[in-house]
């Protein structure tokens, strides 16, 4: 029984089948996931823990981007 598996293993074109089929499993199964993960989301999940800044400190939530810019000039102490 294992000899005309390798047999048919042995065919080029058939190697060259088989690697198609496997490749179109290996996508379907990767467009599938996709599919689940985009609908399935993150639910009602906890929200995000607010972002608090304390004692004249810096402090950046989530996603953000651009630059800082600190005004050296200003001791938090309400003078300038």
């Amino acid at each position: 029984m294992l000899d005309g598996v390798w047999t048919f293993l042995r065919d080029p074109a058939n190697q060259a089948t088989l690697g198609w089929i496997g490749a179109g499993i290996a996508a379907v199964a990767g467009g599938c996931w996709a599919v689940i993960r985009f609908f399935a989301g993150k639910g009602d999940g906890d929200p995000p823990p607010a972002v608090r800044a304390d004692n004249n400190s810096v402090a950046i939530g989530r996603d953000s981007s651009g630059s800082i810019n600190i005004d050296t000039r200003h001791s938090g102490t309400g003078k300038r």
